[in-house]
Formats: structure tokens, sequence, C-alpha cells
């Protein structure tokens, strides 16, 4: 039997998790590309260096996330949400898995990255041996 408390944790957990979604349908809409309108894409190489100066502070990541939590409380104030239901989504919790979510795709395109350029070096190896 669950609670009350638990019962709102998880419609809260619920909407949290829609809010979410809600928020990353928006972006992928209005930058279809992974870019704000009118800026020219990064490469690989800019993007993997602008991630390690976050992955190698704890400040900067806590800088980051606030950011991203702020970006989400304006827009939707900016929308005519009332305060207490922005506040009841939790900003900072959609924040957090958004970068959780930039984290693991980082890491993985890092993972890609390192992998061709192994695979160039072991290449030019063997053609070194011949």
């Amino acid at each position: 039997m669950t609670t009350f408390v638990e019962e709102i944790e998880d419609i809260v957990d619920a909407l949290t998790d829609w809010a979410e979604e809600q928020v990353e349908i928006i972006v992928k809409v209005l930058s279809p590309s992974g870019r704000p309108y009118d800026q020219k894409s990064k490469t690989n190489q800019e993007r993997i260096s602008e991630y390690m100066l976050l992955r190698s502070n704890s400040q900067s990541w806590q800088d980051w996330i606030n950011e991203r939590a702020n970006q989400i409380i304006q827009s939707l104030a900016a929308s005519a949400v009332d305060q207490t239901l922005i506040e009841g989504i939790h900003p900072y919790d959609i924040a957090l898995r958004y970068a959780l979510d930039y984290s693991y795709r980082m890491e993985r395109l890092i993972n890609r990255y390192q992998n061709k350029q192994l695979g160039e070096v072991n290449g030019q190896e063997e053609k070194q041996e011949e």
C-alpha cells in the first residue's frame, strides 16, 4: 500500500519526465540541426574541447546545470506558466537529466573519435611495416 506522499512523489516524477520530454521536443523543433538559428555547427573536435572543460571541473558542471535550469524556468515563465507549476516540475531535475544525457553523448563521441584516431595510427603502422 502506498502512502499519500509516495503517490505525490510518483506524480511529480511523472510530471518531471513529461516536462523534460516537452522541452526536448521544443528544442528539436526550434533547432533541428542541434544548433541555434543562424549559428555555424561546431566540429567534433570543438564539441569535445568544450565538453572536456566541463568534464574536468565540478564547478563548471554546477554552473552549466544552473544555467540550463534557469533557461527552463525563464522559458516557462515567458510562456505564462504559473511559478508554482514551474517549481512543481523541478527544473533542476530536468537540467540534471539533460546533463547526464549530454555527458553520455559526449563520452560516446570521444570514444568514437579516439577509436577512429587509433585505427588511423594502426593503419599507418601497418603500411610502414610493409
